[in-house]
């Protein structure tokens, strides 16, 4: 978790862009073969790299950064996460 005090927050695009942060998304593992699984996020299928986290398995639930899997979650941790998301893309919507 990153804090920052709100001295440090400036609402200009300059400061956005000097501001980035990485997130990791909660996907679900459909297959595994060898080091590569495929992973469903948002209804679509990705090809994902299994070379940082050992023992996935179909059925999984796992944190992908970069096309990395790079943690297995449980599945109500991933399902609240995809929920917040949701919501920030529905607010940054309307």
């Amino acid at each position: 978790m990153v804090n920052f005090e709100k001295s440090q927050i400036k609402n200009d695009q300059s400061s956005l862009k000097s501001k980035t942060m990485c997130l990791s998304i909660p996907a679900k593992v459909l297959s595994v073969e060898g080091k590569k699984a495929c992973i469903s996020l948002g209804g679509a299928e990705y090809n994902a790299a299994l070379d940082l986290v050992e023992n996935v398995k179909v059925g999984d639930y796992v944190l992908l950064h970069s096309g990395f899997v790079i943690q297995i979650i449980d599945e109500k941790e991933a399902r609240e996460t995809i929920e917040l998301f949701n919501e920030i893309i529905q607010k940054g919507n309307e």
